[in-house]
């Protein structure tokens, strides 16, 4: 489950964050997942609760925001919004379009108690 690596690299980069703004406990996450994200909601809270355990993080409710994924037509250069997969091209009908937005996992938010909120850390 790569979640728990996710989740890992997401608290050591926030931890730098928390500090900076003072919050002595975090209360809120918020993530923007892609939908090519390769990311199970469910498993990344499994993984967050155990991983945030005796930390800032510990009680930090989770939340996270899906982000449309865009995709670009090899054969005619549309750009358009990807409802799922196949990728095919709603201009020209071509498969095989190139994937440009839609894989990240981003921190959004960080919320907490001390100086104050953090968007976009």
């Amino acid at each position: 489950m790569h979640e728990f690596a996710l989740v890992q690299e997401m608290l050591s980069l926030l931890e730098p964050v928390a500090q900076a703004h003072g919050l002595e406990k975090v209360t809120g996450i918020t993530l923007r997942l892609g939908p090519f994200s390769n990311v199970v909601p469910e498993a990344l809270e499994m993984a967050f609760q155990a991983l945030a355990q005796g930390t800032r993080y510990e009680g930090a409710v989770l939340r996270w925001e899906t982000v449309p994924a865009l995709a670009e037509c090899r054969a005619c250069g549309e750009r358009y919004t990807v409802a799922g997969l196949p990728l095919h091209c709603p201009r020209c009908r071509e498969p095989g379009a190139r994937l440009l937005d839609g894989t990240q996992v981003a921190v959004a938010r960080l919320e907490g108690e001390g100086w104050g909120d953090c968007g976009d850390p």
